[in-house]
């Protein structure tokens, strides 16, 4: 066996309470201490010990209650959890607890019954994925680029959303002013009826999105308002394009 050097290869293996005594060199007994454990740790261990339960409290008031007042939030806003799978878990359960107690609630009045939602979402998923569950051979690459726009135009067939018009009705009034602001100019991009935007960058958006907001401010324009303002005008110009779309 070749060592680094003659005294490496002289060293003696390790032999439990000894320390070399040549005192050229130091040998780390890493799991080993010749002094006893101080009396005043000790004494700190015992005492906290004492007041500890065997086991910890599963769920975490202390900790919680720390947290909570940190934070400025109530206990009960506070979940901890032994990693994200446990907290996912907890979550998908309190998921599940809402559509069982509304499916019984309607099984109960004679509407429908779980059966009834699980065979739906089955046969949607099955309806809107052709690329998956249909005989049809696609390419991997044709899969990657059609599946999002054959999903939107399969969904907006089963919604009648035949047209842009309808399609721009149903997004959610109630939404924020530029959430909602996004989701119609998308919807109009994806039925060829605006031009896409240039690709940009987060950073440039934001600095774009601050000086908006200053000039606003500047101003005295409410951006919501703005937006909201905005949004009812476009569905109107959309639809006025449509009208004369159809009459040439």
């Amino acid at each position: 066996m070749n060592y680094l050097s003659e005294k490496a290869g002289s060293i003696i293996p390790y032999v439990p309470g000894e320390q070399p005594r040549d005192k050229k060199y130091i040998k780390i007994n890493t799991n080993e201490n010749p002094y006893p454990i101080s009396p005043a740790a000790a004494g700190a261990a015992a005492a906290a010990l004492a007041d500890s339960p065997l086991y910890p409290d599963p769920e975490a008031v202390l900790l919680k209650s720390v947290i909570a007042r940190r934070e400025g939030l109530d206990i009960d806003e506070v979940f901890c959890s032994n990693g994200s799978d446990e907290a996912l878990a907890d979550e998908l359960g309190d998921l599940l607890l809402q559509v069982v107690f509304h499916a019984q609630i309607a099984q109960d009045e004679g509407a429908f019954t779980m059966e009834r939602v699980i065979d739906g979402i089955c046969r949607k998923m099955v309806r809107r994925h052709p690329h998956i569950f249909s005989d049809e051979n696609y390419s991997e690459e044709l899969k990657a680029e059609s599946a999002y726009f054959r999903w939107e135009q399969i969904k907006q067939a089963e919604k009648d959303e035949t047209n842009l018009e309808s399609s721009l009705d149903r997004v959610a009034r109630t939404l924020p002013s530029l959430m909602r602001s996004q989701k119609l100019i998308k919807k109009a991009v994806q039925a060829g009826r605006q031009t896409s935007g240039e690709r940009t960058d987060k950073e440039e958006l934001r600095k774009r999105y601050e000086a908006l907001c200053l000039d606003a401010e500047a101003s005295g324009v409410d951006l919501e308002e703005l937006g909201y303002r905005f949004n009812e005008d476009y569905i109107r110009s959309k639809a006025t394009e449509g009208k004369k779309t159809d009459e040439n």
